[in-house]
């Protein structure tokens, strides 16, 4: 894990530097570049940019493979507000996110699950027609010692032949340029479900929105700390 995170830091640093240089050329030099120019910096900048994300997101995923977690009882009202207010991204008038409380608690582990809810929030604000305001709920569902959180949206849908594939790594049913990212997001949720010892899945029509959800178990009022061993 340690060698991921220098690889990580290694790699990330040329990144920042072509992020950089390319917005100093924008800024300082644009009238001599003229319309092309500025156009090939945004597509260097805007590669730079994708490829740091997909660093971060296989560092996510080693780091959900590789720890010892320990699951304990999470407020998932208290956990979802702290997402909201620190995205903006899913603040109006960018997209209206509405959770439906008293929302159950669960045992997971809250670092992981953070990674989990804001993929998914990420993703239903994204994955919209062009023209659409993103509307998000989420609410929570318990039956037999689970609990279900729900994240519908309003976006384009998944067919029914490409729901599991979109849970595999870098599998990926749009191009950059429709809707960016990195093919691993959903991976990330899946596995992290897994880990803390649920499940992952959606139910989705194409235009009539989708239906993420994550299986955990009930978190009862005095229940303590489990810990589950790290995965070989």
């Amino acid at each position: 894990m340690v060698f991921s995170y220098s690889l990580s830091h290694d790699m990330r640093g040329p990144l920042r530097a072509i992020n950089s240089f390319a917005q100093i050329l924008s800024t300082d030099f644009g009238e001599r570049l003229g319309p092309e120019g500025i156009e090939l910096l945004r597509r260097i900048a805007s590669a730079a940019g994708r490829l740091d994300q997909l660093i971060q997101d296989v560092l996510s995923l080693s780091r959900i493979g590789s720890e010892r977690m320990r699951l304990k009882p999470v407020d998932l009202e208290k956990l979802l507000r702290q997402i909201l207010q620190e995205r903006s991204s899913l603040q109006p008038p960018r997209a209206d996110v509405v959770l439906c409380v008293p929302l159950h608690k669960v045992l997971g582990h809250e670092a992981s699950l953070t990674q989990c809810l804001s993929n998914l929030l990420d993703n239903a604000a994204k994955f919209v027609a062009p023209g659409v305001y993103p509307y998000i709920r989420v609410w929570t569902t318990a039956q037999n010692g689970t609990v279900r959180v729900w994240v519908q949206d309003n976006g384009i849908g998944v067919l029914k032949e490409y729901q599991e594939r979109i849970f595999g790594m870098f599998q990926r049913l749009h191009s950059n340029e429709s809707y960016q990212g990195t093919g691993i997001g959903l991976t990330i949720v899946r596995r992290a479900a897994e880990r803390m010892g649920g499940k992952a899945g959606v139910e989705s029509e194409p235009g009539k929105g989708s239906r993420f959800w994550i299986e955990l178990s009930e978190a009862g009022e005095a229940e303590g700390e489990t810990d589950l061993a790290k995965v070989a």
